[in-house]
């Protein structure tokens, strides 16, 4: 995932999803790697600890070159409750990968 750790973003939404699969699956292993620096960084890694997904995420701040983690990821999730066009989304695809996003009332659906 790629974003600005903000409410728009709905981090915690895929945070859950990401604790249901594990919970489900236990024999599922999942590696998320946010990319993006904001305000809410703290809450959220708290959210990951209460949820006990902390070590299936890993926080990597404010990346400038974005491409060696699209090439090495196996998908690409947005979970934010609006977006504009979705420049991510974008990017996701022109490195192939598949997106699973949140259907946005002004954006993704």
């Amino acid at each position: 995932a790629v974003g600005r750790l903000e409410e728009q973003k709905n981090f915690p939404y895929m945070f859950k999803a990401l604790a249901y699969i594990l919970n489900e699956y236990e024999n599922y292993e999942f590696q998320l790697t946010i990319l993006g620096d904001g305000s809410k960084k703290n809450e959220l890694y708290s959210l990951c600890e209460k949820l006990n997904i902390i070590d299936s995420v890993s926080f990597k701040g404010f990346v400038h070159d974005t491409s060696k983690y699209y090439t090495n990821a196996d998908l690409f999730l947005l979970s934010s409750k609006w977006e504009g066009y979705g420049n991510v989304i974008v990017e996701a695809m022109s490195f192939g990968l598949p997106v699973i996003s949140t259907d946005c009332p002004y954006g993704p659906s």
